[in-house]
């Protein structure tokens, strides 16, 4: 699969929501290039395997963590957005209601993307564990 194709892919869930935030579907800087490339990192890709195809093994984790990311851009873009009331006339606007429904959307895809990350760090606990027994103590007068 190509990035253009995924590009495409990512248009067709979340067009309406790319356009409200001034973004086009395409792979290019300031769009989805950025999503397109953390996504390839995320699944373990070399910077220069970013450019290239994704095997066909790898398009439904890609996807998976894709979606995720371009979720992440939207709402990050929808987050600096502010509701407006005025008093005179009584007018409000609500524009915080897309970040919600986005957060919403962000938080499942982040779930369907997380078994999908590579990890790199390990973390290991050990416990230690002292079992002796002191010498009695010993009283003198």
């Amino acid at each position: 699969m190509l990035r253009s194709e995924v590009a495409a892919y990512l248009g067709g869930l979340y067009g309406p929501l790319l356009a409200e935030v001034g973004l086009t579907a395409s792979d290019t800087t300031g769009n989805l290039k950025e999503v397109l490339d953390d996504a390839g990192r995320l699944r373990g890709l070399g910077e220069e395997a970013l450019a290239g195809p994704i095997a066909a093994a790898e398009v439904p984790p890609y996807l998976a963590v894709a979606r995720w990311l371009c979720l992440r851009k939207i709402a990050s873009l929808l987050a600096l957005r502010a509701d407006i009331s005025l008093s005179t006339p009584a007018i409000a606007k609500s524009r915080s209601q897309p970040y919600r429904a986005v957060s919403e959307l962000l938080d499942q895809a982040r779930l369907e993307a997380e078994p999908y990350l590579v990890r790199t760090g390990t973390w290991t606990t050990a416990t230690l564990t002292f079992d002796y027994l002191e010498p009695p103590l010993r009283l003198t007068g």
